[in-house]
């Protein structure tokens, strides 16, 4: 069997370091899959707090009117787009920093959720969706720089969203809004409340919203 074995129809050249060879095999990629399809679907993998799974990539691939109209010329299922890019695993683990400057830094047009299809509007406090909970912070901060009002010291989002996800997370929306406002007596008491391993989930949320209370207080006096 072995003798049978043949090399791949083409060979990338030499590249001088690793960024370069990480590029390459991204415009390889490219060349075999479409240039939309694989930049949207890394670029959606790279924006992603903590990535993305399958059957969430499908539905987000599902949604994107500029790969449908690609998909639908190549006849290729969403699904089929995201296990083919799937190829560049290895290389795109070790080449994270290059994929976001290439896919999402280095893009002349910001996409807005408009431009997405069938995107029906949902409550976010009636049920809980922790994927939501968990990204939107970090998404507005990568697009406004800033998450101190509608988030981090919105207390009834910290309530919700201790109730729907968990502390750790909400200590990383601090931990991200403290790294421009470390001066912040709010964000440093509410950081001090969610570390203080001893408190119970439900006591934990009584002792955020009285945090916020007395941090608001001794702000007036």
């Amino acid at each position: 069997m072995a003798c049978q074995w043949t090399g791949a129809e083409t060979q990338l050249p030499l590249q001088p370091n690793l960024m370069g060879l990480i590029n390459a095999v991204f415009d390889e990629l490219e060349a075999a899959y479409g240039q939309v399809e694989v930049s949207h679907t890394l670029g959606y993998l790279t924006a992603a707090k903590h990535g993305l799974s399958d059957s969430e990539m499908i539905d987000i691939l599902s949604c994107d009117e500029a790969v449908l109209e690609k998909i639908f010329v190549h006849c290729t299922p969403p699904e089929q787009v995201g296990q083919r890019c799937q190829e560049a695993g290895p290389v795109y683990e070790a080449g994270v920093e290059e994929g976001k400057d290439r896919y999402v830094l280095d893009q002349p047009t910001k996409y807005r959720g408009s431009n997405m299809s069938k995107i029906s509007v949902q409550s976010l406090f009636s049920r809980h969706n922790r994927r939501k909970l968990d990204e939107l912070p970090y998404q507005v901060l990568q697009l406004r720089g800033r998450i101190l009002e509608e988030f981090v010291l919105k207390f009834d989002w910290v309530y919700e969203k201790l109730c729907g996800s968990d502390t750790y997370q909400v200590l990383e929306d601090v931990s991200l809004a403290l790294r421009n406002h470390s001066n912040n007596i709010e964000l440093v008491l509410l950081k001090e409340v969610l570390e203080a391993r001893r408190l119970r989930p439900r006591i934990r949320r009584k002792a955020v919203l009285l945090a916020g209370k007395g941090a608001r207080k001794g702000a007036k006096g």
